[in-house]
């Protein structure tokens, strides 16, 4: 934060309820660094604007990698509205124009909903990521992954979904190589 240290304005951009920092050190933990710097702006009652439209769930071959879903629809919206954001958080209604087209009701247990949650029994494990000399660590969970790349299969396949329809989100390189490489 040096370079702003002596700006008279700042206008900073970002969600202070997005996922935390993953901490590793004790020291780290101990002086705050667990919480955002958008997180702890909010608590020392800094003004805050919170925009509450959401576009940006659009076409998913802008996304890098997300979550085997068809992120165009409010309900995907809808969970974090209410959950984050007292649900304030709404879609804008373009994002409904821009659906994909494709019919899975007979793959989708919940035929009106676009969101399936898919409890995945396994360990969560921490590893090593990168090249072999590496110490940057990250988590993954093998059995997750397998399921992970099952569903994108049967995706793929059975359904005659195009790859570029789905992505795979996760918060973790050693979970995004996992399910890249199986």
């Amino acid at each position: 934060m040096v370079p702003i240290r002596r700006a008279e304005h700042v206008v900073l951009i970002g969600d202070h309820q997005q996922l935390q920092a993953v901490i590793q050190s004790k020291d780290a933990e101990k002086m705050g660094l667990g919480k955002s710097l958008f997180e702890r702006y909010a608590t020392k009652r800094h003004p805050i604007h919170v925009l509450e439209t959401q576009y940006r769930m659009v076409s998913m071959r802008y996304q890098a990698l997300t979550i085997l879903l068809f992120l165009q629809h409010p309900a995907i919206c809808e969970f974090p509205s209410k959950a984050f954001y007292n649900g304030r958080l709404k879609t804008d209604p373009s994002v409904m124009r821009r659906q994909s087209g494709l019919n899975l009701t007979h793959f989708w247990p919940k035929h009106d909903s676009p969101i399936v949650f898919c409890q995945v029994e396994g360990e969560e494990e921490t590893g090593h990521i990168g090249s072999r000399g590496s110490s940057s660590q990250s988590k993954f969970n093998m059995t997750e992954a397998k399921k992970i790349v099952e569903i994108a299969e049967k995706l793929v396949c059975h359904y005659r979904v195009p790859n570029s329809e789905i992505a795979i989100l996760t918060p973790y390189s050693a979970q995004k190589r996992l399910s890249v490489k199986n």
